[in-house]
């Protein structure tokens, strides 16, 4: 089971720019009690940038990354363990980009359904 935020109040959403599946995620975490300036809407394939150069940025907040993953690549431990490391961190995707990440604690990654989806099962199972 992924990690869940006390409250979604001070919840930060990590999700694609411009995709149905983020836009999905984004509604759903404002209707579960997520604010609205607390969604940081990302480009596919920057999640290793934010995390380079935005990631202190947000303290000790819950971070929720939806639809988004690590690439599958050279540095995909490193991003992962800095991730790990940080904690108060759940990502769920249902990228092939993401495979890597399937045995941390704090990932779902599936291909069977969509990233909205994912986050509404993650919503409904954090009440």
């Amino acid at each position: 089971m992924l990690p869940k935020p006390e409250s979604l109040d001070d919840a930060i959403l990590i999700t694609h720019a411009s995709c149905m599946d983020g836009s999905g995620a984004a509604i759903m975490f404002m209707r579960a009690g997520g604010k609205e300036e607390n969604v940081r809407y990302i480009p596919a394939g920057t999640l290793e940038r934010f995390i380079k150069e935005d990631l202190d940025s947000l303290g000790d907040k819950f971070i929720i990354i939806a639809d988004v993953g690590l690439s599958n690549g050279p540095h995909l431990e490193r991003y992962a363990d800095i991730l790990e490391k940080r904690g108060n961190v759940a990502l769920m995707d249902h990228h092939i980009t993401s495979i890597g990440l399937k045995s941390r604690t704090w990932a779902d990654v599936r291909q069977d359904i969509c990233g909205c989806e994912m986050m509404r099962q993650y919503l409904v199972d954090s009440k």
